[in-house]
Formats: C-alpha cells, structure tokens, sequence
C-alpha cells in the first residue's frame, strides 16, 4: 500500500513540474541572429540580422567550421545550435577569405508571437514561417526546429 501511496506522490509532483516548465518555457525559441544554408562548399551564412547577436562579427559568406570546438558542424550545419544551451555563450569557427576566425556569441532565448510578424529561416534548403517577439530580421529560430528547447 505504502508503495502506491508513494509512486502516486510522485506521479504528482512530476506532473506539477511538467506543468509550470510547460508554462513558463511556452513559446520560447532560440535567436542566434544569424542563418546558414548548405551548399557543396559547406554551410555558409547566408543573412546576419542587423541588430542580432551575430551583428557586426558574422558576414554573410563566412564558412561554418565549428560550434565551440565541434568540427562536425562543416557536415551536419547550423543544427548544431540545437546543442547549445539557452543564453549562454558558445564560439563559432569560421572561414574567411580564407582564414580561420572565431566569435564569441551569445544565444538568446526569447518568447515568440508578441508582435506578429514572421519570417523565414532556411534550414537544408527548407524554409519554415517563425513568428518573432523582439523582430529581429530573418534569423529566428522555431523552438521545434530539430528539437530545440
């Protein structure tokens, strides 16, 4: 019995944490500032959003090569921002006129759907409406986007 009773208070409790992260973390997406798109040369930026967190260290043109160290990003692309936590900072490698550079970036999270607009992100020559809270141009993430949280 005592068992039951036990398994019940914790069904309980689980389900009260999955209730408040449901709500406080609903409509959340990541906004790197920036978006990618494959080509045979590898993944390349195709737009940095003027006032994102790639402004002024991302240009289009520059070839990803790695997010914080993982080279695995020239194959498998900006999906690998999926792997990045939420505000936090990660560094992107990069190839530039043929050097290698690097930038420290933020990876903001925000609450989508305040101010209506949307906009279009390309992701392995796919494109996918994204309604954006702070309107911060074309480089919105969907918080689905390759299970993203």
């Amino acid at each position: 019995m005592w068992v039951v009773l036990l398994l019940s208070a914790l069904y309980t409790a689980l389900s009260v944490f999955t209730a408040i992260v449901s709500i406080r973390y609903y409509g959340m997406m990541k906004a790197p500032g920036w978006e990618a798109r494959a080509t045979d040369a590898g993944w390349i930026v195709t737009s940095v959003a003027p006032d994102g967190a790639a402004a002024g260290r991302l240009e289009p043109g520059d070839r990803l090569l790695a997010f914080n160290g993982d080279e695995r990003v020239e194959v498998l692309g900006a999906p690998l921002l999926d792997n990045v936590p939420a505000d936090q900072t990660y560094r992107v490698d990069l190839a530039r006129g043929g050097r290698r550079i690097s930038a420290e970036l933020m990876l903001p999270l925000i609450r989508a759907g305040c101010c209506g607009r949307s906009f279009r992100l390309s992701v392995s020559s796919s494109s996918s409406a994204v309604p954006c809270s702070r309107c911060c141009g074309p480089t919105i993430r969907r918080c689905g986007w390759s299970g993203a949280r």
